[in-house]
């Protein structure tokens, strides 16, 4: 309907697909999700260079590529995301969690723990509370830390079953143990 009323290049027909391929992430149909995100950016790409709003698009679609496990692209577009946001306002600014966030699951998800550890370290100083930030040598205060945000609790737990792997702990696993749903007894 917006297509045809305000034709196929106009900024809300961008938004619409974005709300649109968002919906469908959250409905576990991703490759809808995918297809609805991908023309949403390709519109925003024409229309905004690089505007914040090219690099949410980057960020959405990004979260629906690594849901898929299509890893070298998420990281690609979270990449995108994370330089646009940096240019637009700086390097600590709250929008830059999220693509940090993304960054940090994508290394977690290829075994990087240290450099995951970095990027979600790094999304941690974009929140701007009032909690002080964890000691670089200290995994669980991190996985902690990122467990108080509601919307970071995805990469707590990747976090921490990553590192209970790489080097286990009786206090990770204590950790896990109260937090996973996939140890629950």
């Amino acid at each position: 309907m917006y297509e045809r009323d305000l034709g196929a290049a106009h900024p809300l027909v961008a938004s619409v697909l974005s709300n649109m391929g968002d919906t469908l992430r959250a409905l576990g149909r991703l490759d809808e999700a995918h297809a609805s995100l991908t023309r949403a950016l390709e519109l925003r790409r024409s229309a905004l260079a690089d505007h914040p709003r090219l690099a949410y698009s980057l960020t959405n679609l990004a979260v629906v590529e690594l849901e898929r496990g299509e890893l070298a692209s998420a990281r690609e577009h979270f990449g995108q995301a994370r330089a646009i946001l940096e240019r637009s306002f700086g390097e600590r600014h709250r929008s830059l969690g999220p693509p940090l966030v993304g960054l940090g699951r994508v290394a977690l998800a290829t075994g990087e723990c240290d450099e995951a550890i970095e990027l979600l370290r790094a999304a941690l100083m974009t929140d701007g509370g009032d909690d002080p930030l964890p000691d670089e040598d200290d995994p669980l205060a991190l996985i902690a830390a990122l467990w108080r945000r509601v919307d970071r609790r995805e990469a707590a737990l990747a976090l921490a079953r990553a590192q209970q792997q790489r080097s286990p702990a009786p206090e990770l696993a204590a950790w896990l143990s109260a937090h996973d749903p996939e140890r629950a007894p």
